[in-house]
């Protein structure tokens, strides 16, 4: 009887050893330990737990890394409160004092020029807005809720030839005129060679934001003013419009109140959203709608002016 009794016990232990090497997880082991503080395989399971603690907490170290590796400060400073002597402590605390340099620069209306045929940008305020109009219903509130930057104007053709090698332009007339004819993702090309080049991150903007810096905290007809004439280029046929039927340099005509040019006319400027219908549904935090009303990517082209479209696709970082 007494020999069945142990046998039994010894089988029961068993059980709960090998749930736990099934297991595999530090509690398990720990479980083990907690009901056979002097059990057969008491050392193993020590052992076990020792080297899975470790394991897990240098997994959980590495998740919240990568979180922090691609966000923003915020959690950079989350990884740092868990592991200030972490793995990634150094880069982390690195990439957090490079951020708040950056941050600390973006103070708005300033003027950044990241390289000699870069872009000049222009640093845009966070805030809100009323988006959509008559041809864009419902009107609702957007809020940006950091400072961005925005090309002063269009891209120009001597800004792209210098990055893209090429001048794919139908209107090639004069360097500094706006690039155009080029599609959606001729754009991305083009911002994300300038990120490689620099080594900051170029985009194109979302819709919202395209919107919020055209009406740079007014409501006009057009992109810092009611009348036309003062802040664009426009007429695409000869002898309407004040353009001459062709492209402008670009940066002549008034700016808004944030300081950007060609909002309104010249060409028409790519954002980064596909397009939809259901205005209503748009983002309310001023990032883009990537995916489309069918779960694919159409693109959607950003009028240059309030009554239609500049001249060709063109591109504003």
């Amino acid at each position: 009887a007494q020999e069945d009794a142990k046998w039994k016990a010894e089988s029961v232990e068993q059980g709960a050893w090998q749930a736990a090497e099934m297991a595999r997880t530090a509690d398990a082991y720990a479980a083990y330990l907690a009901s056979y503080p002097q059990g057969r395989y008491v050392a193993l399971a020590r052992a076990q737990v020792d080297k899975l603690r470790t394991t897990e907490a240098v997994t959980e170290e590495s998740r919240l890394w990568r979180t922090a590796e691609k966000g923003g400060i915020s959690q950079l400073d989350a990884y740092l409160a868990s592991y200030p002597k972490g793995l990634h402590a150094t880069a982390a605390n690195s990439r957090r004092d490079k951020l708040r340099k950056e941050q600390a620069d973006m103070s708005p209306g300033k003027l950044v020029k990241d390289c000699p045929d870069c872009p000049e940008m222009v640093v845009i305020p966070a805030g809100s807005f009323q988006m959509g109009g008559n041809d864009a219903k419902p009107v609702h509130t957007v809020t940006i809720g950091r400072p961005f930057a925005m090309a002063k104007t269009e891209v120009t053709q001597s800004q792209w030839r210098a990055v893209m090698g090429t001048n794919p332009s139908m209107l090639a007339h004069c360097d500094n005129c706006p690039m155009e004819g080029i599609s959606w993702y001729d754009a991305k090309e083009y911002v994300e060679k300038l990120s490689r080049l620099t080594g900051k991150i170029y985009r194109l903007p979302s819709e919202a934001e395209w919107e919020y810096a055209c009406r740079a905290g007014e409501r006009h007809e057009y992109c810092g003013s009611d009348t036309i004439d003062s802040v664009a280029w426009h007429g695409a046929v000869i002898g309407s419009g004040n353009s001459a039927g062709k492209t402008q340099p670009a940066g002549q005509k008034q700016a808004n109140a944030f300081g950007l040019h060609d909002m309104s006319g010249n060409v028409a400027e790519w954002v980064e959203d596909c397009n939809h219908t259901r205005y209503s549904e748009g983002p309310l935090d001023g990032s883009a709608w990537t995916i489309g009303e069918d779960g694919s990517a159409t693109i959607d082209e950003k009028a240059a002016g309030a009554k239609g479209k500049g001249k060709g696709g063109g591109a504003k970082a």
